[in-house]
């Protein structure tokens, strides 16, 4: 059909209309606008055939083992998996925009997870950890190329991070803590941290050939 002037493919998700802008001229026949709906159809069926056998267990062993072979510390990631595979592990990722009602509303399986896990006394920024990292792993399989079919980013659902824990140290205090510090290697750790910015994890990944003095 035409919307504004533009042929547009659009159908039914339960009382959603979803639209498609079809990248034809404005002055396209009918009968060559339904031909590049069929194309458009076809090649929806294929990339949603082709993304049959990729499960989120398989997308999720693929990233970890990729930000392993870069040297990245997977053990976060390992348990972030831990917390959402009986939830996800068999789903693909055209099932994680799949409507269902939490709460007397529609919204979708990642809504359904963090209501459970707040319910079990999760806290809010693990929860937003764990989807985050089932987004970027699901970004990361579509850059890819193991994902094909119709998915965004936005199809996993990530709820705002708690407020922030900004907790100030006076200056003695800083230093009473570098007094503490009985093993080197945790000294140096916080006087980096302290000194740069630097996060936990960006300190354990820091090699030589990344210093630059």
């Amino acid at each position: 059909l035409k919307s504004r002037g533009q042929w547009v493919a659009q159908w039914h998700e339960g009382e959603k209309r979803p639209r498609y802008k079809l990248n034809l001229s404005p002055d396209c026949s009918q009968r060559d606008a339904e031909g590049a709906f069929r194309l458009w159809v076809r090649a929806k069926e294929a990339a949603r055939n082709q993304d049959a056998g990729i499960t989120i267990e398989r997308i999720m062993a693929g990233y970890i083992e990729a930000k392993h072979k870069e040297h990245k510390n997977v053990a976060t990631m390992n348990y972030n998996w831990k917390a959402l595979k009986p939830v996800f592990a068999h789903l693909q990722p055209a099932d994680l925009k799949t409507v269902k009602v939490v709460n007397g509303e529609e919204r979708t399986i990642c809504h359904e997870y963090a209501v459970a896990r707040q319910s079990a006394g999760i806290a809010r920024d693990t929860i937003w950890t764990e989807l985050y990292r089932l987004r970027t792993a699901c970004k990361w399989a579509s850059a890819e190329g193991l994902v094909k079919g119709d998915w965004k980013p936005k199809n996993v659902w990530v709820p705002s991070q708690g407020p922030a824990r900004d907790i100030v140290l006076e200056e003695g205090e800083v230093f009473s803590v570098f007094d503490e510090c009985r093993m080197p290697h945790v000294r140096l750790t916080l006087i980096l941290a302290i000194s740069t910015g630097a996060r936990k994890t960006a300190i354990k990944e820091l090699r030589w050939a990344k210093v630059d003095f």
